[in-house]
């Protein structure tokens, strides 16, 4: 007699063989086959401190910590090794390194493979690198994507620091809707500044500081518990004649972030009439704090900056 015998993958046929067989005619066998490889959807380094990820996904610096991260899909015989090669690319030179199972949310994209913290070269130069993603299901079927880092080894400066005046505002008084202009060398890593911080806009407090003989501002979390690291600007001139926090009550000061600037828009003043006009042109110094850093986690160096431009006259 003949029996039918029919391969599948996935829920389709996909080959049929026809064999002599003494059983019952009306006998079919069905043999589930997996002839297709894993997907690897998505990779990312990511430099990282005692294991979690830190400065940005997708850059990294000479002589630092870091992992590799993989989205790996196989929905037939399920994925059995996931390995990154990392010889003369942006790893320690130990060859693949083999990255285990799990959930890992790294700059907005949760990964479901990662491996043991490595250790990059001590001398790599700055640039894109390559590093490849192999892997293998249950079946044998193997294959592989190649994926770019960016190696930045150069620490972040500030650059400039300078304010707007609101269209509706008075020149020379601090108010709701001016704004702070803080500008670095080169984008630095949100979550450096606010953790959990994507660079979109949210509400922070900014907190303009009475002195003698000149006045200063810092800008503190939301909840105005604690400093953010923007650092310390001194004005160089008298705004105020006491301390007022912006957007502590009424509408909340903003902080977004583009490209290597980060701006803080001023919200409703919880002591408006400590406020006063400003005279004289005096640049602004801004003294950045060294706990931000860039994309690779590299230290900003705390230089302090002196406002570009002629002596003016802010807000």
């Amino acid at each position: 007699m003949a029996v039918v015998v029919v391969a599948v993958e996935g829920g389709v046929a996909v080959a049929v063989g026809w064999t002599a067989a003494s059983s019952n005619p009306t006998n079919v066998f069905r043999a589930a086959t997996d002839w297709t490889p894993p997907t690897v959807s998505g990779a990312t380094v990511s430099p990282t401190s005692a294991g979690a990820p830190i400065g940005s996904a997708g850059f990294l610096r000479q002589g630092s910590a870091y992992r590799v991260y993989a989205s790996i899909l196989d929905l037939n015989s399920g994925v059995a090794t996931v390995t990154a090669n990392l010889v003369n690319e942006s790893g320690s030179g130990s060859g693949a390194v083999s990255l285990s199972a799990g959930s890992y949310p790294v700059g907005g994209v949760t990964y479901n493979f990662a491996s043991a913290q490595q250790t990059a070269l001590l001398v790599l130069a700055e640039g894109p690198k390559q590093y490849t993603v192999a892997t293998t299901d249950n079946a044998g079927n193997a294959t592989s994507a190649t994926f770019n880092v960016t190696v930045d080894n150069t620490p972040p400066t500030g650059s400039d620091i300078q304010t707007a005046n609101a269209a509706a505002g008075t020149n020379g008084r601090p108010e709701t809707g001016d704004k702070v202009i803080y500008t670095f060398s080169e984008p630095v890593a949100p979550t450096s500044i606010l953790a959990g911080w994507d660079g979109t806009s949210t509400n922070v407090v900014f907190r303009f500081l009475n002195g003698n003989p000149t006045d200063s501002f810092v800008v503190y979390n939301a909840t105005n518990t604690a400093q953010l690291p923007l650092g310390l600007v001194s004005t160089g001139k008298k705004y105020v004649t006491g301390t007022i926090n912006f957007g502590v009550t009424g509408a909340p000061s903003t902080m977004v972030m583009s490209g290597s600037t980060i701006t803080v828009t001023l919200g409703t003043p919880d002591n408006a009439n400590a406020a006063s006009s400003a005279n004289g042109g005096v640049n602004m110094t801004w003294t950045p704090s060294a706990a931000v850093t860039d994309r690779a986690a590299n230290t900003l160096l705390p230089t302090a900056v002196l406002e570009t431009g002629s002596g003016d006259v802010d807000f």
